[in-house]
Order: structure tokens, then C-alpha cells, then sequence
């Protein structure tokens, strides 16, 4: 088999290998190169994540963790098709749109869907992103000829258990490379054996015994309602919204919008609301001039009109008062 040319592109891709912690949830979605995401913080504490890259050529590896829950939304990479798997323990579950996934997919392949996961804690994922052209070229080279637009439009594939943990092996094999010896793949020619090591295998998992295809995932069913209230909720988010006010706006009952709301996030209609407004306070304090605004100023912007009830409210969520993450943006600054 003729090997395509896989000499690294820059106008792709510029090739780099990271490995960080964090402790700001925003600075670790800023982090994944080429794309475009915005994190929300679910559940209670500090954050901690942490997150691997290589990227060269036409392929990147990431290896992602973080010790609280997350809803994460934003675009894929122009002209690339992702391929993310959990690698998590066997009872952790993340949500990608309106479907919960187990660690026998893999999921995010439609090019044409933004990325939207809701992920528990201590979830740790493993994503490949290829160049489009070349993993198509890798497929003919292998006479594969059954990866259709239709084929990646279901997003989400079930895989054989063994094929699936021979290439989650590989995958994590790559990541303690890029944690304990990035300049060794910094290297062209390592880059290139990686490559032709990496691509063929994927190509080789994605190829499936019908049974396991059409075994099909459960779907929850309520996801485009969730993201018409979402909308709302922004749309309206200095408003003292009611219970009411989000299902009389999505045009359905409370009942079902509660078991849609908890389904996704695990909570309330009126706690995710809350979340969600915590969230603003705090993408908004990191980029205020402190000067100019104040907090209980943008606290009221956001629709909070007790300030103790407030201040409460987001140290619990984010293990620090609203004044604390000013002062850090601030000193960041200075």
C-alpha cells in the first residue's frame, strides 16, 4: 500500500505537543487548539482538568480529563473528522446531544454538528481529529469504500468490545508519550510512523459487523426542547424567570420539562438556570474591568437580586467567592 503524503501542513494544522493542568475550567476549553468551545461548570468545587495535545499534520490526538461535570458546546475543526471515545471506568456515562454513551462507541463523527457533550465527573476522553481529505485517502488506499456521508451523519457508532479496546490501548499508549516524552514526538519522523500507525488502525475499528451498527443507543428524546429553553434562558437572563415561564415558552408541561432538563444535566429546570447564570457571572468577572463594574452590578445583569443568596450560590459551584475570581482576573492582568 502507497502511504499518502503526510509531511505536516501548516495551513492546517501547526504542529505542537501540550500537556497542562489546570484549575480554570475556561483557560482548558481555551486550550484545545483550532477549536471553539464554552464551557458551563455543573457540578459543586474546584476545578481540576487536565489535557494532552499532539498535533502535526493532519492528525491531532487529545487526551482530556475534568473532576466536575461539564456542558460543553462549541465547533469542530474546519475540514476534519473527530473521533472521541471515553476512557473512563466502566459505570461512567457522557452525554453528546440527546443520546447517553457507554464506553463501547465512538462518537462526535458528523462534521456538520457542533460539539454538545455533558460529561460526569472524573471524566477522562480521548479524541482523534483527522484531516477529511486524508482519511478519505486512507480509506482507499484500504478499499474501504463504505465511509459515506451517511455513515458519519449518525454520529455515533457502536463498536466490537475488542476492536475498540485494541485502539483505546493505543490511543493511551500515545497519551503517556505526550505526557512523559513530548519531544520525542515532536519529531517529523515520529510524527510521520504515528500517522501511518494510527490512521489504519482507526480505519480498522470503524469497520463493524452489521449486528453491532444497527444494535442502535437509546435516545432521550427531549433534546431539541432543551435547547429551545436554553435559548430562552439566555435570550432572558436578567429576567426573575419562573417555572412557568420556561415550559409556557417551549410549549410543553412542567412535567416533561423537568424529566428533560433532568435527563441531560441531572437537575432542575430552575438549579440549571441558576448554573447557567453562575457560569455568566463568571466568564463576565474574568474579562470586566474591575474599574468600570461592579459585582453585585453584573450579579443583577445576570438576574441575581439577593447578593448573599448570590455570593453563596457561587462559591459553592466554583470553590471561591465572586470577589476572589475578580481579584485572580485582575492580578492575571496587572
Amino acid at each position: 500500500m502507497t502511504t499518502p503524503n503526510i509531511v505536516p501542513m501548516r495551513d492546517e494544522f501547526n504542529p505542537f505537543c501540550l500537556h497542562q493542568l489546570f484549575e480554570d475550567f475556561d483557560q482548558w476549553t481555551e486550550a484545545f487548539k483550532t477549536w471553539n468551545l464554552t464551557a458551563n461548570q455543573l457540578s459543586q468545587g474546584k476545578f481540576k482538568g487536565e489535557l494532552a495535545i499532539a498535533q502535526f499534520g493532519c492528525l491531532q490526538l487529545i487526551y482530556a480529563s475534568a473532576n466536575q461535570a461539564m456542558q460543553i458546546v462549541g465547533d469542530k475543526p474546519p475540514n476534519t473528522l473527530t473521533f472521541g471515545t471515553l476512557l473512563t471506568s466502566q459505570d461512567q456515562e457522557l452525554i453528546a446531544h440527546n443520546q447517553r454513551l457507554n464506553q463501547k462507541v465512538l462518537f462526535g463523527l458528523d462534521p456538520t454538528r457542533e460539539t454538545y457533550i455533558i460529561n460526569q465527573k472524573l471524566c477522562r476522553v480521548g479524541i482523534v481529529v483527522v484531516s477529511t481529505n486524508v482519511f478519505h485517502q486512507y480509506t482507499d488506499l484500504m478499499k474501504y469504500k463504505s465511509f459515506n456521508d451517511t455513515f458519519f451523519h449518525k454520529n455515533i457508532v457502536h463498536i466490537d468490545p475488542n476492536k475498540l479496546s485494541n485502539f483505546k490501548t493505543y490511543l493511551q499508549q500515545l497519551f503517556y508519550l505526550l505526557q512523559t516524552n513530548p519531544t520525542w514526538l515532536q519529531q517529523l519522523q515520529t510524527q510521520k510512523l504515528i500517522v501511518e500507525d494510527c490512521l489504519p488502525l482507526l480505519i480498522d475499528t470503524l469497520r463493524f459487523d452489521q449486528d453491532f451498527f444497527d444494535s442502535g443507543i437509546p435516545k432521550l428524546g427531549r433534546y431539541q426542547m432543551i435547547k429551545e429553553v436554553e435559548d430562552f434562558m439566555i435570550a432572558n437572563i436578567d429576567q426573575p424567570l419562573t417555572l412557568k415561564d420556561l415550559y409556557t415558552a417551549v410549549k410543553t408541561s412542567p412535567r416533561t420539562l423537568s424529566y428533560g432538563v433532568h435527563d441531560l444535566f441531572g437537575m432542575s429546570p430552575m438549579e440549571y438556570l441558576k448554573i447557567k447564570r453562575l457560569n455568566g457571572v463568571r466568564r463576565t468577572l474574568k474579562t470586566c474591568d474591575p474599574n468600570q463594574t461592579t459585582i453585585s452590578g453584573i450579579a443583577t445583569h445576570w438576574g441575581f437580586w439577593s447578593m448573599g443568596h448570590f455570593s453563596r450560590d457561587y462559591k459553592q459551584l466554583f470553590g471561591e467567592l465572586p470577589s476572589e475570581t475578580l481579584k485572580k482576573t485582575w492580578e492575571g492582568e496587572s
